[in-house]
């Protein structure tokens, strides 16, 4: 399930709310449904959820919407109505039926409206923060509105967090069906199969969609961090004010942006990550340090801040991991980006082709240009919390990020070193009981696993890392510009054809640009002494 389709709360009359109750016929825990609640398949097993796995689920989405007084929903628009009286305070949400609902936030996203210049098509994410609620508590998805739309799309996703258990809980009502797609736990339970590039997938994919998007088990945006590509924040979205005007019976009246989206889900996640770690120590050595060693969530990134400008330098986390280098770029010529964007044939394409703004011109990037995948936060936060929990240390996270460190994602060396994880209990993990660990596995074991040895051997080699890091940057910086720039578009087309065959994030070809390297086979990467593409 991909929370950045949409999120949004909802309204509607109760005619039809008690189309989900319980069956006379059915009789036992095993079978009986509570009165009143919702017939829910679990996706995981392919079978109906008892009474006593409904009354488990502890989330807003489990005791609101689909428990509580009112009977079963089965439209956003019922979803909302039930809200209202399930969900009111007497503080923030004095729910007044005759009004837009309260506690109520709604973002939307759309690849295609900013970059048109004119309205089109969106999807919306709604918190919805009644009880005292945070944003990541409860949310809803709403995909496929038009921005002709005479009525907001019926069919959704809905995430409610567990605050207990620490754990998302993923859910749909879609095919005139309630759906449960597991927790956060049930998506990461059955480990991970990963490719060649060490871009890891859970295995519960196959049986569970949301596994496919929400890798990590915690929440998404894909476009995490600033300038929020394809999300309002320094620039209005076409189309937008006029949507929540129209429905906001639905939508509330508070209208929020990427930046406030980026803070909800980084809330949530770093929440989850706290129990995911302790989750995985029960799954063993190999799965706690996975998102350290291979690529789990991802991001989108922009070289550029500002609308419709043209890049003047080359971010550092494209070429290197962040947790190794301190900020900084590489300068690029604007003019020779312009030029050598149209010369790979650069553009931005729909299902129908290349799109053209509503003047008639081409369009040959995203509104911040050059977007391009990076390595996730949630796995960014993840590996914070493991040094932070003192399960390794600084020193380690360098040494295993070292390995092949001009590869901050994609980096199947460094995934693949992942098979020589010791067997520990959960009392060995410790930074020098996983160091220890390593020493015995990585004995006598060439290449790859004989610098990563050599490295965990050094315990103070953290800075002879972040030096090698810097020479690298002073060699990206030394080559002819256009020299470097040309190497750089060619390894942001590996990334983005690694992205769209690794993992079904990139829902839409507008996300990023087209051009001659798309489908391509190029396996070069950089060489950490020269800064060129080998």
């Amino acid at each position: 399930m991909n929370t950045i389709r949409v999120l949004t709360s909802i309204f509607m009359s109760t005619a039809l709310l008690t189309a989900c109750a319980e069956p006379a016929a059915l009789t036992g825990d095993d079978q009986e449904l509570i009165a009143g609640t919702c017939k829910v398949t679990h996706e995981l097993t392919q079978k109906t959820m008892t009474s006593s796995q409904i009354k488990a689920l502890k989330d807003p989405v489990g005791q609101l919407v689909i428990q509580g007084a009112g009977g079963c929903p089965t439209t956003l628009d019922e979803i909302t109505t039930k809200l209202r009286t399930t969900d009111k305070d007497t503080s923030s949400c004095k729910d007044d039926p005759k009004l837009p609902p309260t506690g109520t936030a709604t973002r939307f996203v759309s690849e295609r409206s900013q970059v048109l210049k004119k309205a089109d098509s969106y999807r919306t994410v709604i918190s919805r923060t009644c009880n005292n609620r945070s944003n990541h508590e409860l949310l809803m998805s709403v995909f496929g509105l038009s921005a002709t739309a005479t009525k907001v799309p019926q069919d959704l996703e809905m995430i409610g967090f567990d605050k207990t258990a620490g754990v998302f809980n993923y859910y749909a009502r879609e095919n005139n069906a309630w759906k449960f797609f597991g927790s956060s736990k049930d998506l990461i339970a059955e480990g991970y199969n990963c490719n060649n590039v060490g871009s890891c997938v859970p295995k519960a994919a196959s049986k569970t969609r949301c596994a496919g998007c929400h890798l990590g088990g915690g929440l998404i945006i894909k476009e995490f961090d600033s300038p929020w590509v394809h999300w309002e924040h320094f620039t209005d979205t076409p189309g937008v004010t006029e949507l929540m005007d129209r429905f906001k019976m639905t939508f509330g009246t508070q209208k929020d942006d990427g930046a406030g989206l980026e803070s909800t889900v980084r809330n949530g996640n770093r929440l989850w990550n706290e129990k995911r770690i302790d989750f995985l120590k029960t799954k063993g050595t190999a799965e706690l340090l996975r998102p350290l060693f291979c690529t789990i969530d991802l991001n989108l990134q922009s070289m550029s801040g500002s609308v419709g400008s043209v890049p003047s330098s080359v971010r550092g986390d494209f070429l290197l991991e962040p947790r190794l280098s301190s900020f900084d770029s590489v300068p690029i010529d604007s003019a020779e980006y312009t030029a050598q964007i149209a010369a790979n044939g650069q553009k931005i394409k729909g299902s129908g082709g290349q799109l053209k703004d509503k003047d008639g011109k081409l369009v040959t990037d995203t509104i911040f240009a050059w977007t391009y995948p990076e390595r996730g936060q949630a796995d960014r936060d993840y590996v914070d919390q493991l040094v932070q929990k003192k399960i390794i240390d600084d020193d380690f996270a360098a040494d295993v990020l070292r390995i092949d460190f001009t590869r901050p994602i994609f980096s199947g060396k460094r995934c693949a070193l992942l098979n020589n994880a010791p067997v520990l209990t959960a009392a060995q993990m410790t930074p020098q009981g996983i160091r220890d660990g390593f020493k015995k596995t990585l004995a006598g074991k060439t290449g790859d696993s004989a610098e990563l040895l050599a490295s965990i051997n050094d315990v103070a080699d953290l800075q002879k890392h972040k030096d090698a890091v810097s020479k690298f940057m002073t060699a990206c910086k030394a080559r002819p510009k256009n020299d470097f720039l040309a190497d750089a578009l060619a390894w942001s087309g590996q990334l983005r054809n690694t992205i769209r065959k690794s993992v079904n994030l990139i829902e839409f070809e507008e996300a990023m640009q087209n051009d001659k390297f798309d489908g391509g086979s190029d396996a070069r990467s950089w060489d950490p002494a020269t800064c060129t593409l080998k």
